[in-house]
């Protein structure tokens, strides 16, 4: 697979899922098998995901600097203290 995407690629790949998506709901209205049709439609879309987001670097979410203790028990801290906030009081 190329690292990078042109947009004749997907076109070519949203034209592919609409011939499929309709061949798939031809099989589902006339009651036939839909397991590999299923399957290639979500490669395809697989595909288009990863076509589109190709060029796209995932943000790294940044890490408050935690003050006092060690920076690993601070998540744990503060989903314990969501979860609290959360809790219905008896």
């Amino acid at each position: 697979m190329a690292t990078t995407s042109s947009p004749a690629d997907i076109a070519g790949l949203e034209a592919q899922i609409a011939t499929e998506t309709a061949r798939f709901n031809e099989l589902r209205l006339s009651g036939g098998s839909l397991n590999e049709p299923k399957k290639i439609l979500s490669e395809l879309k697989k595909a288009l995901a990863l076509a589109k987001n190709a060029g796209k670097e995932k943000k790294e979410k940044a890490v408050p600097a935690a003050t006092g203790e060690a920076g690993s028990s601070a998540p744990a801290a503060k989903k314990k203290e969501r979860l609290l906030l959360k809790t219905a009081k008896v």
